[in-house]
């Protein structure tokens, strides 16, 4: 095993396991989201495509740690006007 060798100071004294309504929280009630209703899955190619309509909406629903990581550059325009 990978721990064998760890002094006793390196390994873990303990570990507990509960089970989760979801790994990662949105704060709002799940049944609020049903898994059914889903958008359609694009390739990157589609993704990329699709970005290039000025119709495409974009919504980084990333959690805050997965906001730490990388942002989006901001669209130029200010105002959904002017699109």
């Amino acid at each position: 095993k990978y721990v064998d060798e760890l002094p006793a100071n390196h390994k873990l004294k303990g570990l507990k396991v509960w089970p989760v309504t979801e790994i990662v929280t949105y704060g709002f009630d799940p049944a609020d989201a049903p898994l059914e209703k889903t958008g359609t899955h694009l390739s990157p190619v589609e993704f990329h495509k699709a970005m290039m309509n000025q119709n495409s909406i974009m919504i980084d629903v990333r959690n805050f740690n997965e906001t730490l990581i990388g942002k989006f550059a901001p669209p130029t325009h200010s105002t959904s006007e002017e699109i």
